[in-house]
């Protein structure tokens, strides 16, 4: 969440994650009897949250990069005004929009967002429609036999 501000923190989250798991395999192997039964509700749940994970993260982002006192960055638009500049200073989605990399983390933002709810709008009646879709193309194709076969 915090990478975009902090780049050293995913090579120590890196070093955090290999250094556990040796202890984790170590202790798994010597020391445990019986691992605990899970079901695979929990595996679900936090492949759900992932989503929410990653906007979490760009929002957060959009907000670090929406402060000017921190980061300085190439404004989009060519003219500035001082009355922006002093506002730019200001943590602001208004300030993260202005420059390049704000708003390339809001596109991508919306985009994810954005093709989640296109996806789940899909998957739930996706299928119906695509049925809808091969019955029509079949008979379609069955019809055009048929005056091929008149004919």
């Amino acid at each position: 969440m915090y990478a975009i501000s902090m780049p050293i923190m995913p090579a120590i989250g890196a070093l955090s994650f290999y250094v556990s798991y040796w202890v984790d395999k170590f202790l798994f192997c010597n020391y445990y009897c019986i691992p605990p039964r899970y079901s695979d509700e929990m595996g679900k749940t936090c492949t759900k949250l992932i989503g929410c994970c990653v906007v979490l993260h760009l929002t957060m982002s959009l907000w670090m990069m929406g402060n000017g006192t921190i980061f300085h960055g190439e404004s989009v638009s060519s003219t500035s005004n001082n009355a922006e500049e002093e506002d730019y200073d200001n943590v602001s989605i208004r300030g993260a929009l202005s420059t390049r990399h704000g708003l390339i983390l809001f596109v991508l933002m919306v985009l994810f967002v954005g093709g989640n709810v296109y996806s789940r709008v899909l998957s739930s009646s996706g299928e119906k429609v695509m049925k809808c879709l091969r019955c029509l193309v079949i008979y379609f194709k069955i019809q055009s036999e048929c005056k091929n076969h008149h004919v």
